[in-house]
């Protein structure tokens, strides 16, 4: 098998593959399910001084059509 032919071979495998990614995906998105939605993900709060309170709110949302259930939220 020359390297053209093996070249050939690779794209059109890649290329199955990434249809069949995609199809994965967007039948998962249009399925009755929850989508979870973080506006931000991160945040790093300033120096703080000892005894001083600091807060955050991170919103978060449910873009899909079924119930999101949040069982477990950590730090870091």
């Amino acid at each position: 098998m020359n390297k053209n032919s093996l070249r050939l071979i690779v794209i059109i495998i890649f290329f199955a593959l990434t249809l069949l990614f995609r199809n994965q995906c967007y039948s998962a998105e249009t399925e009755n399910s929850p989508i979870i939605h973080i506006d931000q993900t991160e945040y790093t709060f300033p120096t703080v001084i000892v005894g001083k309170t600091l807060s955050h709110t991170f919103t978060v949302s449910n873009q899909g059509t079924a119930d999101l259930n949040i069982k477990e939220i950590t730090h870091s």
